[in-house]
């Protein structure tokens, strides 16, 4: 496996920056990031999420607590899709705490509030 520099790793988190758009679906998080989405979509930010700049491979969404109101189904969170306007770029973790992606809760509710707290991907060293 290769070792890669700070520099590196801080370039390739950076390309984050570009993803501003999430969605929460029930059920298991998929295989691949080339596997199509699965289970039922809960709840969508579009176009709102701001990432930070990378430090040590590692970027945070800025401006948390992000607050959505616009929960279409009822189902218990299973993983994020984050991605750019147009493609599908990762699959994420979901929970309420040390997640890539957290909620104040996983239980959502058609028409609920739901509260994105905090969030950040890693790009490991090796």
């Amino acid at each position: 496996m290769p070792r890669v520099s700070t520099m590196l790793r801080n370039d390739l988190a950076g390309v984050f920056s570009q993803l501003s758009y999430m969605n929460i679906y029930s059920g298991a998080i998929p295989a691949t990031g080339d596997t199509a989405a699965t289970g039922t979509l809960l709840v969508s930010w579009s176009g709102t999420l701001a990432w930070g700049g990378p430090a040590s491979g590692v970027t945070a969404l800025t401006g948390t607590p992000i607050t959505s109101n616009t929960a279409v189904a009822t189902g218990t969170a299973g993983y994020a899709e984050i991605y750019d306007s147009s493609t599908t770029i990762m699959y994420c973790t979901v929970g309420t705490s040390g997640a890539e992606v957290n909620l104040s809760s996983l239980s959502i509710v058609t028409g609920g509030t739901v509260n994105l707290t905090s969030g950040s991907i890693t790009i490991p060293a090796t």
